[in-house]
Formats: structure tokens, sequence, C-alpha cells
């Protein structure tokens, strides 16, 4: 145990979710674009019931986003989606961008 009360600190191969710097990694978007989209994927989650309101905000599941980014076998597709991203105004309406997550 460290002196803050941390355990362990995972790294990022051991979390089941990404944060904003990881999708920002993965997809070469900036840190602003990287929490709307993570908020538009979470919200989509707890509106149909698979994630709890509670879960903490400013992450996703990893299995979710790969799933909707298409980066388990098609990972042209997060291509795609990140230079939509780049393409658009920096709007901070909120749920600018979770249309363009909707399949």
């Amino acid at each position: 145990m460290t002196s803050n009360g941390v355990i362990k600190v995972l790294s990022e191969s051991d979390r089941s979710y990404y944060q904003a710097s990881d999708v920002m990694s993965l997809l070469g978007v900036s840190r602003n674009k990287a929490y709307e989209m993570i908020r538009a994927l979470r919200q989509e989650l707890i509106d149909s019931g698979q994630l709890a309101s509670f879960y903490p905000q400013g992450k996703v599941p990893k299995t979710y986003f790969k799933e909707r980014m298409g980066m388990g076998e098609h990972y042209e597709k997060a291509k795609e989606i990140k230079n939509d991203f780049r393409g658009r105004n920096n709007s901070k309406r909120t749920g600018r961008y979770a249309s363009c997550l909707r399949a």
C-alpha cells in the first residue's frame, strides 16, 4: 500500500475501461473530443440499461468502445470516425456528437 492509500496503480492493460487519454491516443483526437465521445458512449449504455448511472464519469468500458468503434475486426472504421470528428466544429453543446456515434 502506498502512502496515499492506493493499493496498486492499474496499467492500461489491467483496466476494464478507457479514459480520455486512451481515446486520444487510439483515435488521434483532442482531449475535448475524447471526452465528448466518452460522454456519448456512456449515455448510450445508460439509456439501454447496460450500465449503471453511477459508473464513473470520464470512463467507458473497453469492450463497448471497441465494439462501437469497430476496432475488433474493422479498425478502419475507427479511422473514419476520427476523421469525421476532426472535420466538425468544436461545439460545447451537450450531445453534439452523439448522433454520429449511433449506427
